[in-house]
């Protein structure tokens, strides 16, 4: 009796086996493909931001020089 339930419980074993390491593999799989999904986006956002202080610096009107200034005033007068 004890013969005839020993190729069952290696089939289980070898099955069980089987479904730990595909979970196993699936869940760090997915970790790892979020991960980098976290990179990019973040990747993204630092662009973004880069951007918009690009822009911000852009955008800035400029203070008259001095010269200006004086030129504008003489044709006044």
């Amino acid at each position: 009796m004890k013969g005839e339930k020993r190729p069952q419980m290696l089939l289980y074993l070898l099955i069980g086996a089987l479904l730990l390491s595909t979970g196993l593999n699936a869940y760090f799989l997915l970790r790892l493909d979020a991960r980098l999904t976290d990179q990019q986006v973040e990747a993204q956002l630092h662009g973004l931001a880069s951007e918009k202080q690009q822009s911000v610096s852009l955008q800035l009107p400029a203070a008259p020089s001095r010269s200006d200034t004086v030129t504008v005033r003489e044709a006044q007068h």
